[in-house]
């Protein structure tokens, strides 16, 4: 997997949790900065090996994270080599009609890329003992192309308790050197391009609608938005400082388009937020309508603009009722959605794997 991208955090953070378990784990990804030679370190008890090159030394398991060329290629090799027990996990929704239909490039390049990535994406499925899908449209999906459902593991990314805590908002805005009075709304990390414009569309009606609302824009959304002295964009934000720009912000958005790509993925946010301790508005689509039923974690609302824009100002109209909301959002998180509770269903899957692995041996 690559290095930093959305699909290393899964895999990191699951890779610490089992270390903690006393797992002995080794995570290969592709480095971020070079391109020749074997880098080796220690990290949270993982070892983390950035290089294409296939480990040397004896596995039990396999679990490769996704199935793109630089990932499957070499774990098919490793299994071949060792005979070990293949996982193969499922985090986005990419080809037909999924996120390579969002990438912000020509359609001349989606075309040429469209059929590879569908091709990747769907071959190998069947090779896995087990498999590990982030939602249940992947989980489907998978077994349309004949993966066993027994052998099917349907876990979400976790969030990460002992980073993101809640925080004291008048303390984090100082910290975060923003405006202590009024309320803020906050969206976090980067929109897919159909979710852009319904985002900028939600930002600028609230701010409209209320003239003492801030709305912060944490990393790098993607949106084209006027200039608005309460519209905040804070850049790149390095980690150290995000848990106090989440605790800055009274209430969250999220913000998703119905669409295949939204419907297959877990929009990794989600986690950060309730960690925060902070109630979430968000659109009703794909796996995140059935987290919402879970808990009282926020509001739902549709995919439009007013229905959004509605719910945020209610809560910041009902502070009492947004206060134990934002408590329940951090049990969630500490609860349903601890790494520690997720990890156990990831050793369950592997335990499924070397099963299967052993009947065929």
């Amino acid at each position: 997997m690559a290095h930093t991208r959305g699909t290393f955090f899964r895999a990191y953070a699951l890779a610490t949790q089992l270390t903690l378990q006393g797992h002995d784990v080794t995570l290969i990804t592709t480095s971020a900065s070079s391109r020749f030679g074997l880098h080796s370190r220690v990290s949270a008890g993982v070892t983390l090996v950035e290089s294409p090159a296939i480990l040397s030394s004896s596995v039990d398991l396999i679990h490769a994270f996704d199935s793109r060329p630089t990932v499957i290629i070499p774990a098919l090799g490793l299994r071949k080599r060792t005979r070990a027990s293949l996982v193969i996990d499922w985090a986005d929704w990419w080809g037909r009609g999924g996120t390579i239909e969002e990438r912000p490039s020509s359609g001349l390049v989606r075309s040429l890329v469209r059929r590879p990535e569908t091709y990747f994406e769907e071959s190998f499925r069947t090779r896995a003992d087990a498999t590990t899908v982030i939602s249940r449209a992947l989980r489907d999906r998978a077994v349309g192309l004949g993966v066993p459902r027994e052998t099917i593991s349907t876990l979400p990314s976790g969030s990460d308790i002992e980073w993101i805590r809640p925080l004291d908002r008048a303390e984090a805005r100082r910290a975060s050197r923003l405006p202590e009075q009024g309320p803020v709304i906050g969206y976090l990390g980067v929109a897919l391009h159909r979710d852009q414009q319904l985002l900028a569309t939600t930002v600028m009606e609230l701010v409209n609608r209320r003239n003492d609302l801030r709305v912060l824009l944490i990393g790098r959304p993607g949106i084209q938005l006027p200039e608005h002295p309460r519209i905040i964009h804070t850049g790149f934000v390095q980690r150290d400082h995000l848990p106090y720009f989440l605790g800055a912000c009274d209430v969250f958005l999220l913000p998703l388009v119905d669409s295949i790509a939204n419907r297959g993925r877990w929009p990794s946010k989600i986690n950060d937020y309730l960690a925060a301790g902070r109630p979430v508005v968000a659109s009703a689509v794909g796996d995140i309508a059935d987290l919402f039923q879970r808990g009282r974690i926020g509001v739902l609302a549709g995919s439009e603009v007013e229905g959004l824009v509605a719910a945020c100002l209610d809560l910041l109209d009902n502070p009492g009722l947004a206060v134990e909301i934002g408590k329940n959002a951090r049990t969630f998180a500490e609860t349903e959605l601890s790494w520690s509770r997720i990890s156990a269903g990831f050793l369950e899957a592997y335990e499924c794997a070397l099963r299967r692995r052993a009947r065929s041996a």
